[in-house]
């Protein structure tokens, strides 16, 4: 039986209009020239209570199981732009999580089993207004570490963020210095933030994290 989610349009203006980009076709993610990108394993779509400000969320999302045996989850059905966000995070962590993780055992760093590990997308995502292209939602009582090492406490904007049990809450934030997935897998394998007191072992920690630039 055949997933396809097709183009809903609801009159918002801006990126959340966006045509699909990806279809999910039986145990299949394909593009929208019809190529097969990736097989998972697993797929379910559900009901959620946790609804989006917007009025036009009916609760239903999209769970997808990994053949590495992780899930991403509270895909939105609602807002093209946020869908296909949601897919594109679930082809980044197949490729990179992979790789994130042998970097890890090459510097002799523990690393989480990928199995079992769950990746949701934000319950109340935001588009950027500065920038078009990064989705962030608000954390209430967090800690994290600046571009320029300082590190900041308590309630601010993020991109992801680790909640514990191997639960994380990821965008893609494409422009963001670190592969936000990864960042938060390296927090799930039990490495902290130290740009307060040490931004060398800051640096060494994340280093597994750090995007590729052109």
């Amino acid at each position: 039986m055949d997933i396809v989610f097709l183009c809903f349009v609801f009159g918002f203006s801006g990126d959340l209009d966006e045509l699909n980009k990806y279809f999910v076709r039986e145990y299949f993610i394909e593009d929208n020239n019809g190529k097969n990108i990736v097989q998972f394993a697993d797929w379910e779509v559900y009901n959620t209570e946790k609804r989006h400000l917007s009025a036009h969320d009916n609760g239903k999302r999209l769970r997808l199981k990994s053949k590495l045996g992780y899930w991403l989850e509270n895909i939105p059905l609602y807002h093209n732009r946020f869908y296909n966000e949601c897919i594109e995070i679930f082809l980044e962590i197949e490729r990179e999580l992979p790789r994130a993780q042998l970097c890890m055992k090459n510097a002799e760093m523990n690393t989480a089993d990928i199995k079992g590990l769950k990746f949701i997308f934000p319950y109340q995502p935001v588009i950027d207004e500065k920038d078009s292209q990064k989705t962030k939602f608000w954390c209430s009582n967090g800690y994290s570490c600046t571009a320029d090492g300082k590190m900041v406490i308590g309630a601010f904007w993020v991109n992801g963020i680790y909640h514990g049990k191997g639960l994380m809450e990821v965008t893609l934030s494409p422009e963001y210095r670190h592969i936000i997935s990864v960042h938060e897998y390296i927090h799930a394998s039990g490495y902290t933030h130290y740009c307060d007191t040490d931004n060398s072992l800051e640096n060494k920690i994340f280093q597994c994290a750090e995007r590729p630039r052109p």
